[in-house]
């Protein structure tokens, strides 16, 4: 049994390793999306940058569906292969562009054929046991944010040194890597042999209800993540004038803060309801909100920017534990490709609405959008805990306990 739990854990350790490759580009590169876009648009076209930096995950909300139930009719492995395959032709040819209709196409390719995160956590599905779901949920969140944090730093560093679009170029090895050892992995179980639906005999109706419910928690907690990210620097300069590692540092350190608060052993949070984590995680994010909508100066700044990565945090656990009681082997990919793709459209949304917002109401109206969302979720979250729906206090699945 410790040598099977060896193995298991090994193989999570690699599929861990492999999203982070495929990520690191596709998580770090927009950063630079002016300095790549300044050779193909005149400076009167440059608004465009943020059509550009939505395009790829707008593909990636509409194909993600599809890829999901792709992966579950013809495996999990296969589906990561794909995901990594994809993004190395998405570079190549991004790397190549010679025009902007060749550039775009790279984006499109990126999103269409992309999507490692719910590939990885559907094939992650296959390998654990479900009360074990959630766990391997939070560290695919710690691989996409060590991404975030490192990629823009070391892409950074080489971006004077090379052409920009030449990285794309250098930068698909890393799934290429990434594709070349999931190729090593094992199929999962569920491929050789059939999965039975833990839900047997259950309405229809009411699993779909729970994940429409579970998916309105999980937009509006994104979207008011996303929302305060595209004007935070110039908000904070607006603030107090600060150097740029100063702004980058704070604008990092609730991913910061989800990090290390990930290497603590809590084991209250583990016996935790979801739904309960939603409640306090949607508080403290509102408080931190409020505090920052009606700063004048950046004084206390860190510490209400560490209050955002404590709810970042106990938000991502409850709305993870809340996912892993509607998934399991047999239905992964669909349930992981559908929750991403409401991930990606938050995401889309935040970014169209962040600008909107602060060009008509000023830099600190993007954390009162995020307020108003917060609470929305805070609505969807009373009202589940009102009913009580059985699914979600489910810790173990009728499979377990015979």
């Amino acid at each position: 049994m410790a040598e099977q739990t060896t193995s298991t854990n090994k193989l999570i350790l690699t599929v861990l390793l492999c999203h982070f490759l495929a990520s690191f580009t596709a998580l770090g590169m927009p950063v630079f999306y002016p300095t790549l876009l300044a050779e193909f648009l005149a400076p009167k076209d440059l608004n465009w940058i943020g059509f550009y930096y939505s395009l790829p995950l707008i593909c990636m909300a509409v194909s993600a569906p599809f890829w999901g139930h792709m992966a579950d009719r013809y495996g999990k492995r296969l589906s990561l292969l794909r995901a990594q395959i994809g993004l190395v032709f998405a570079f190549l040819v991004t790397g190549l562009a010679t025009n902007l209709y060749e550039f775009t196409l790279g984006l499109v390719l990126q999103g269409l054929f992309g999507g490692t995160f719910a590939a990885s956590n559907a094939y992650l599905a296959c390998l654990v046991r479900p009360s074990e779901l959630t766990k391997t949920q939070n560290w695919m969140q710690v691989s996409a944010r060590l991404s975030l944090l490192l990629a823009p730093i070391v892409i950074g560093s080489f971006i004077d040194i090379t052409h920009p679009r030449q990285l794309f170029l250098y930068l698909s090895l890393l799934p290429l890597l990434a594709a070349v050892i999931t190729f090593r992995l094992p199929k999962q179980l569920s491929e050789a042999t059939p999965v039975t639906d833990v839900r047997k005999g259950q309405s229809l109706a009411i699993i779909q209800a729970s994940r429409t419910q579970v998916s309105v928690i999980q937009f509006c907690f994104y979207f008011a993540t996303t929302v305060t990210f595209p004007y935070f620097l110039p908000w904070v300069q607006s603030l107090q004038a600060l150097p740029a590692q100063t702004v980058g540092f704070l604008f990092s350190l609730p991913h910061l803060c989800y990090l290390l608060l990930m290497l603590l052993p809590i084991p209250a949070l583990n016996r935790a309801d979801g739904l309960r984590l939603c409640h306090i995680a949607i508080v403290l994010f509102i408080i931190a909100n409020w505090q920052q909508a009606i700063m004048t100066t950046s004084d206390g700044l860190i510490f209400w920017r560490l209050l955002t990565g404590a709810a970042l945090f106990l938000g991502l656990l409850g709305i993870h534990k809340l996912i892993s009681a509607l998934t399991h082997a047999g239905n992964s990919g669909r349930q992981f490709g559908w929750f991403d793709a409401i991930g990606k459209w938050s995401a889309v949304a935040a970014g169209m609405a962040s600008g909107v917002v602060a060009q008509r109401l000023g830099l600190h109206s993007f954390f009162t959008l995020s307020n108003a969302m917060l609470v929305l979720a805070w609505l969807m979250v009373l009202y589940c805990q009102f009913y009580r729906i059985p699914m979600f206090q489910r810790t173990t699945s009728p499979a377990q306990t015979k």
